[in-house]
């Protein structure tokens, strides 16, 4: 029996009810994370220990030499409004003049590794999400209530204070958000090009929410309706449309190449095997064929020496193959036409200076095990080129399954790829 508007808008509020009600102070810390003894809170051995190792842990993962000054925790955990939507916010205090690094590259390399750490470590301690984050010394930091890991005592203590939360207002205001959401969700559908106000209302959340931490901090009637956007969803479903929208042309479009027969395609990957061999590893490499075999290219060397146009040699070994478009009077005058033709075919092209995958149809399950094995070798760290005008270079540490998802998303759904520290983090924070 399917509900009927007026039911699932009933529930919704309902919801949205429960999850401001979890916005109101706690009579005491909670109890997983601190012990009372003689009146003040202190952490709980065990969990310390285990925070400080996770944060050692993150630092060695991060691979530079800087001064930790201090390990905390802020957030809703380090203070009397924590709840069942808690994280473990752990932030670890640096000093970004004491690097001899460019402080923008710095924070950039910082937000990446970040990112990929806590996207494949799914730490929890009692049941709350474990978050990292690298903070200046001299960032401003909103927080009523800040616990050094480090030193086991209070920067900031929280204290224990009644606040006046407006119910309505926030409910009113999530509701007005969310009824902008949804319809932005139905503009996609009628397929409107919504890129531009879905930037406007991310960046318009943003102000509002800024606006209130810096008026009225942490319970301000802006933030508490952030958080309640976020806990109900609507936060994930903007981003979410936002991604679906990063489409270059319909799938048809993404995929189409010369119709060759998987008979051809087998013929010309046997020929090329026979003429160049294959290689044994990717330095020597200049395609992988569809079946996962390297083509040695390199000439009996360490590296390849051959120009990739010289696949054409092995299509001009098989005469009675149709090329299609590739025999025409177009590409007559092209030194490149074998090459686009075997790329039409699947091979992709391998360029080791760049660590660069060339590819314009989707790759096989063979050669998938290939690309995966590149990644590894190059700690993700490669850069990828698909059909026509799609190019990202990843950054070192990106996870193996982020990029093979991106190109399988690509064709799939003519979805394109990001880059890992592109996920938009800094709406969640």
């Amino acid at each position: 029996m399917h509900k009927s508007l007026v039911d699932e808008l009933s529930e919704d509020r309902e919801q949205d009810e429960k999850i401001v009600k979890t916005f109101y102070s706690k009579n005491s810390l909670s109890p997983d994370i601190f012990v009372k003894t003689n009146g003040q809170y202190t952490m709980i051995p065990d969990i310390r220990k285990k925070l400080l190792s996770i944060s050692d842990n993150f630092v060695d993962f991060l691979g530079v030499d800087f001064f930790v000054h201090d390990v905390v925790l802020t957030g809703s955990l380090s203070n009397y409004n924590w709840s069942e939507y808690s994280d473990i916010d752990l932030h670890i205090i640096i000093d970004y003049e004491e690097s001899d690094h460019n402080m923008n590259l710095l924070k950039e390399f910082f937000n990446a590794k970040r990112n990929v750490w806590n996207q494949t470590h799914d730490i929890t301690i009692k049941n709350y999400e474990v978050e990292l984050y690298i903070q200046d010394i001299n960032e401003k930091h909103i927080s009523s209530g800040v616990y050094s890991i480090l030193n086991d005592n209070w920067i900031v203590i929280p204290q224990k204070e009644k606040q006046k939360i407006d119910d309505r207002k926030i409910l009113e205001k999530g509701e007005e958000y969310a009824k902008i959401i949804d319809d932005l969700t139905t503009e996609k559908e009628d397929d409107m090009d919504i890129n531009s106000e879905i930037d406007a209302v991310k960046n318009k959340l943003k102000r509002f929410r800024q606006s209130g931490l810096d008026k009225g901090g942490e319970y301000s009637y802006e933030n508490l309706t952030f958080k309640l956007l976020r806990r109900n969803g609507y936060i994930e479903k903007l981003i979410n449309l936002k991604k679906q929208l990063n489409v270059f042309g319909d799938i048809e479009r993404i995929n189409e190449s010369v119709n060759f027969s998987d008979r051809d395609i087998l013929r010309v990957e046997k020929s090329a095997l026979e003429f160049y061999g294959e290689a044994g590893t990717f330095n020597q490499a200049a395609y992988i064929t569809p079946s996962g075999y390297l083509l040695d290219f390199s000439e009996g060397t360490g590296n390849r020496v051959q120009d990739h146009r010289n696949i054409g040699y092995v299509l001009e070994t098989l005469p009675d193959l149709d090329i299609g478009e590739y025999g025409g009077d177009k590409w007559k005058h092209s030194t490149s036409w074998g090459m686009y033709a075997v790329m039409d075919m699947g091979f992709i092209r391998y360029l080791s200076e760049s660590y660069s995958i060339d590819m314009r149809v989707k790759p096989t399950q063979d050669q998938f095990g290939k690309i995966r094995e590149l990644i590894r070798q190059k700690n993700g760290k490669i850069n990828l080129e698909m059909g026509k005008g799609v190019y990202i270079e990843y950054e070192r540490g990106t996870p193996e399954e982020h990029i093979t998802n991106g190109i399988k998303a690509y064709y799939n759904e003519g979805v394109k790829p990001k880059l890992y520290s592109d996920d938009e983090e800094d709406l969640w924070e």
